[in-house]
């Protein structure tokens, strides 16, 4: 089972990129210089989990309701999280808008291949913690009060290089 207590590097390091209005809402843009692949995979568990709850259940609905709108603004079905930079086949934003996905072996890139395994691993992660007798809206109170990243914003981009290299030749290899 994963720990969702252990990670062992929660550092993101984003670059401030302004400002975005979504209805009458203001949103604080960032580029994620490191740590893409721990939001991605965070914010596909979340859909997921949204997937799995019965909007029958009212605790259930409660939940399903505030990842709902966390994920997607619904009067202009923007994503709100995280928009990927290199998502040319919308395997990512399809996934988070609809709750479709294609299998892994369908895609025709790396880039696509994974993001798609990612999703299938986190239906997989799902399925079994319901499985082994836990509840949903256990696993988004664990997620929601007990996961925690540390943000590190920058506001200068030719500092976010230094401060990348800094993070990532500490031994461990960067790889797919």
């Amino acid at each position: 089972m994963l720990n969702l207590l252990c990670i062992p590097d929660p550092a993101v390091v984003c670059l401030r990129q302004g400002t975005q209005e979504l209805g009458t809402d203001e949103f604080q843009k960032m580029d994620i210089v490191d740590g893409q692949q721990r939001i991605t995979t965070l914010i596909l568990l979340l859909k997921q989990i949204s997937l799995s709850l019965s909007s029958d259940d009212r605790s259930q609905r409660k939940l399903l309701d505030e990842l709902q709108d966390l994920l997607v603004k619904p009067d202009s079905d923007e994503l709100l999280l995280l928009q990927t930079n290199h998502d040319s086949s919308h395997y990512f934003s399809n996934f988070l808008r609809t709750g479709k996905s294609s299998a892994s072996s369908s895609a025709k890139t790396t880039s696509d291949r994974e993001i798609l395994a990612a999703i299938e691993d986190c239906r997989s992660f799902v399925d079994k913690w319901k499985a082994s007798g836990n509840d949903l809206i256990s696993l988004g109170a664990l997620l929601k009060n007990r996961l925690y990243f540390l943000l590190h914003e920058i506001n200068e981009e030719k500092t976010v290089y230094t401060v990348f290299e800094v993070l990532n030749s500490r031994g461990l290899t960067v790889s797919w």
